[in-house]
């Protein structure tokens, strides 16, 4: 019978650890690598959605730049519209206060 030392059963007990590993790596890398490809699949599905959303993203912030420059716009056609209705309305006061002078007179 062959006796073995504890210096000699540390060494076997690692030898069987790293054949113990090797036999679940070697049985696990068909499922491994199928599942490494679907990931790359997903991670490839993801980019190309991401990339759809940016390019919507960039649409929309010209749409709403686009939106801002026409509320702006019409924001000054407001003010300029209430400038000339003022002008008009004090026209207006102006000519009533000319008509009631000339009736005062007549």
């Amino acid at each position: 019978m062959i006796r073995l030392g504890p210096r000699s059963v540390v060494p076997l007990g690692v030898t069987l650890l790293i054949f113990a590993a090797l036999f679940l790596i070697v049985g696990c890398t068909g499922g491994l690598k199928a599942e490494n490809e679907q990931l790359k699949k997903d991670v490839n599905d993801l980019t190309a959605e991401v990339d759809k959303l940016k390019s919507e993203i960039n649409k929309r912030t010209t749409e709403n730049s686009s939106l801002y420059s026409q509320i702006a716009e019409l924001n000054l056609q407001i003010s300029s519209l209430h400038t000339q209705n003022q002008t008009l309305q004090n026209e207006i006061d102006t000519l009533k206060a000319q008509l009631k002078g000339k009736k005062k007179k007549s």
